[in-house]
């Protein structure tokens, strides 16, 4: 019987999910659909940093890693926000 280690499978996991993030990205024209293969991508990147710091026992480092690009993902987004409701008028209304 074959054993397969979980690096193995995360691994696999890993580059099908990249698979697919190019896949996404290279064929499709419509831009909401662009932007959800950009965030596979992104989230594929995370996964492998993690996968990483854990193949060279330095988890706390991969792990530092991905939270570092997930709190700069977030403060992108809500500048991204920001900057759409103040053009929409919106936070006048609420302030």
């Amino acid at each position: 019987m074959i054993s397969i280690s979980a690096l193995t499978i995360v691994l696999i996991g890993v580059l099908g999910l990249l698979g697919v993030g190019l896949y996404g990205l290279l064929i499709s024209r419509n831009l909401i659909k662009i932007v959800v293969a950009l965030q596979i991508l992104g989230k594929t990147a995370l996964i492998a940093f993690v996968l990483a710091g854990n193949a060279n026992g330095r988890t706390s480092e991969g792990q530092a890693l991905a939270i570092t690009v997930i709190v700069a993902d977030t403060i992108v987004a809500w500048s991204d926000w920001r900057w759409r409701c103040k053009c929409a008028g919106v936070l006048e209304r609420w302030m």
